[in-house]
């Protein structure tokens, strides 16, 4: 235990090192084993390595000097080596700064060149024609058929959350029957939402504003959006009663009744809504794996995305020329 703070805190809390590279060493003892500082041992013999090369060259260049004229230049020689030692660590040091300073110019200049090529090619990028209607200045896409292609996309996910169980998905003929009508049932709503939006429209006489084919694709796409939600609900409602979502419905209501406080009263009501709602959630998490698993499947196995090109080859045409 401290009883001192104060002496603790000088003497062994805050860390000293005036000249030992070692981040451990407070004052010669090192912090993480309480004993002497290796590295200060090493600095200490290196030093009187170098005081005794010093006195044998004195020795041997003058012999005959007395004692106190040998201390006297052996301490002249001390000082001068340990100048020459800190103008060369000076000189070192200098020689970093500058390669840090010259590293960090280069890493500026690259920074400015890589910003000027970045804008130029967002420059280039913005000045391409949209893919799919050919529009200038559209950076390959236009926000139109961009939202065109999330439509067909919304479609697409839609068909398959209804064909992962309303068909056999061994059966290609079944797929695409049941792609169809959901294609066909979701480009009906986006047709009567787009038509309300028409209708509003001129009913304030507004006809000739640029953005309507832009909030008419958003409200196309929103719809489907709606449509596309309303399916994936459905399927997930009709994988919760396959056998595999009841058997881990089952599951998860024994297992709850059997937790350890609800033994005392097992048939309680606290006891069996716990136990139905640990049911539910796991009959609903076996349902989104189930439905996630038979996506991929569908996905990998039939293609989709490839036959619905064909599938979906008049999705604009089911949309009000006035908003495509």
């Amino acid at each position: 235990m401290i009883r001192q703070p104060y002496p603790w805190l000088l003497h062994r809390g805050l860390v000293q090192r005036p000249v030992c590279p070692d981040r451990r060493c407070d004052d010669g003892i090192s912090l993480d084993t309480g004993l002497a500082c290796a590295s200060c041992g090493n600095v200490i013999h290196i030093r009187r390595a170098h005081r005794a090369r010093l006195a044998a060259e004195l020795d041997q260049e003058q012999p005959t000097l007395c004692a106190a004229e040998r201390q006297r230049v052996l301490e002249e020689r001390l000082r001068e080596h340990t100048e020459r030692e800190a103008q060369a660590r000076e000189r070192r040091h200098a020689a970093q700064r500058e390669r840090s300073d010259r590293m960090r110019a280069a890493a500026r200049e690259r920074a400015a060149r890589e910003h000027v090529e970045a804008a130029a090619r967002e420059r280039v990028r913005q000045a391409l024609p949209c893919a799919d209607c050919g529009g200038r200045d559209a950076a390959d896409l236009c926000e139109v058929c961009g939202y065109r292609r999330e439509l067909r996309a919304v479609i697409v996910e839609a068909g398959m959350c209804q064909v992962s169980w309303a068909a056999n998905p061994r059966r290609a003929d079944e797929v695409a029957s049941v792609m169809g009508q959901v294609r066909d049932d979701i480009l009906g709503r986006v047709a009567s939402s787009v038509d309300e939006l028409r209708a509003a429209l001129d009913a304030d006489g507004i006809t000739d504003d640029p953005t309507i084919p832009t909030v008419a694709a958003w409200r196309g796409l929103s719809t489907a959006r709606e449509a596309g939600a309303e399916y994936r609900a459905v399927a997930l409602a009709q994988l919760a009663r396959t056998r595999q979502a009841r058997t881990e419905r089952h599951w998860a209501y024994t297992a709850e009744r059997s937790r350890s406080h609800h033994r005392h009263d097992p048939t309680g009501s606290e006891a069996i809504a716990a136990a139905a709602h640990a049911a539910e959630t796991a009959s609903a998490r076996a349902a989104e794996d189930l439905l996630a698993q038979r996506l991929t499947h569908l996905r990998h196995q039939h293609t989709p995305l490839a036959t619905d090109t064909e599938l979906l080859a008049d999705v604009l045409t089911c949309i009000p020329k006035g908003a495509a």
